[in-house]
């Protein structure tokens, strides 16, 4: 499917929202209500609490046994085999993907909130171009099974050919693009630019999403 397919080599910024740390356990620890979010953004910030970088961009690859026992969830470009680092080339694109897939997890149905840290870094490496294919594949942003299917079916022929990457259209959001990486090698320079409080508005049900 990827023959025509343009493949370059990039070298630019990319962005994702992340944790490999407990955060509500961390706070509890120390005695601080999860739902301050002034108190405890300021706190991370001027601590320089949050992540190591180069973690996560480990996290992603890092072998899960107790996840496999239990299959782990397919995503758009993987049904559970394949290792994907999810990323943006837009902070604003790596907002609304998180907000979909993992802010109603994390957060749930309380006014809980959920902190996750906000990562950039590098990615250097070939990237197949799938955006301008989106007319003829519509499964690029649809949702359900068989438009993932369909994306993951190019993930593995990306790593077949030894893409590191895709460039792809966002279904979050109609101008940005989502970056999805299977090489770890690919990725360099972490940065954790602050970390991000989601919660759910009490009245609407809304997200709101706060940074620090």
């Amino acid at each position: 499917m990827l023959e025509g397919v343009p493949v370059f080599q990039a070298n630019h910024r990319i962005y994702r929202f992340s944790n490999v740390i407990d955060f509500e356990s961390m706070l509890g620890e120390m005695g601080l209500d999860a739902e301050d979010v002034d108190e405890i953004l300021r706190f991370l910030g001027e601590s320089g609490r949050g992540a190591d970088g180069e973690r996560l961009l480990d996290a992603p690859f890092a072998p899960k046994p107790q996840l496999e026992a239990r299959k782990i969830a397919a995503t758009r470009f993987s049904d559970g085999s394949l290792r994907v680092f999810y990323s943006s080339l837009e902070s604003e694109t790596a907002e609304l993907e998180v907000v979909h897939w993992y802010a109603d997890a994390a957060v749930g149905g309380s006014r809980r909130v959920a902190y996750y840290n906000r990562l950039r870094c590098r990615f250097r490496g070939s990237a197949a171009d799938l955006r301008p294919r989106l007319d003829d594949w519509p499964f690029l942003i649809d949702d359900g099974s068989e438009a993932y299917a369909r994306c993951q079916a190019l993930a593995r022929e990306g790593v077949e050919l030894r893409i590191d990457g895709f460039h792809a259209p966002s279904a979050r959001r109609a101008e940005g693009t989502n970056v999805p990486i299977f090489q770890r090698q690919a990725l360099s320079e972490p940065e954790i630019l602050g970390v991000a409080a989601f919660s759910r508005h009490a009245g609407t049900g809304a997200f709101m999403v706060r940074h620090g």
